[in-house]
């Protein structure tokens, strides 16, 4: 059933990427074996990150999520995609993903709470915190992803700022924690993949 669900993941992200036109006249030009005797594995992370980031542009339309959404389990995908140990550019797109799914559905705590989606990021994210990875967390604490009924508009509060998903707060805490304790141990900024920079 697994190897089933990815492959239906799999298949509707190729079906995301064909609707773009410059990727589509190239991709439906590659027969499969081309592509995987293409494969750069140098640079394999780097461009995994990039095809995160276009999954996570995709998503930022609200068609595109929706269908998305329903064919997919958001919840356990945003987990399959985050890992055990991401780096802060994967852990930033993750929490979009986040923040967009909580947009469309505010039923989405829920869900991922079910999945022990928010003590897993309380446990993952101090690991991969930097200030992309802060602006990314607070934005989804204070639901500012775009929305216009956040009470943000053009980065001016009009009736002041409201929590929206206070389940992301024990992850920054826990965050605030490990670099608190990162500086009282001494440990420079080099050190530890820039957790203090």
């Amino acid at each position: 059933m697994r190897v089933r669900s990815f492959s239906t993941f799999f298949g509707f992200i190729f079906k995301l990427i064909l609707t773009l036109p410059t990727v589509s006249t190239t991709a439906t030009n590659i027969s499969p074996v081309s592509v995987i005797s293409r494969v750069d594995r140098e640079h394999a992370r780097i461009k995994a990150e990039q095809v995160l980031e276009c999954l996570t542009s995709l998503l930022s339309t609200p068609a595109k999520l929706e269908r998305f959404t329903a064919a997919l389990p958001v919840s356990r995908i945003c987990l399959l995609l985050l890992g055990d140990h991401p780096n802060s550019v994967v852990a930033s797109q993750i929490l979009l993903i986040i923040g967009l799914t909580l947009i469309q559905s505010p039923s989405f705590n829920r869900k991922f709470e079910l999945v022990s989606g928010w003590t897993v990021m309380k446990n993952i994210l101090p690991g991969a915190w930097d200030p992309s990875v802060h602006v990314a967390a607070f934005d989804v604490l204070m639901g500012r992803l775009g929305n216009p009924h956040s009470g943000f508009r053009n980065g001016k509060a009009s009736g002041g700022p409201r929590v929206t998903c206070p389940y992301i707060l024990p992850a920054i805490i826990s965050s605030l924690d490990r670099g608190l304790s990162l500086i009282v141990r001494g440990v420079g900024a080099g050190d530890d993949e820039g957790m203090l920079a």
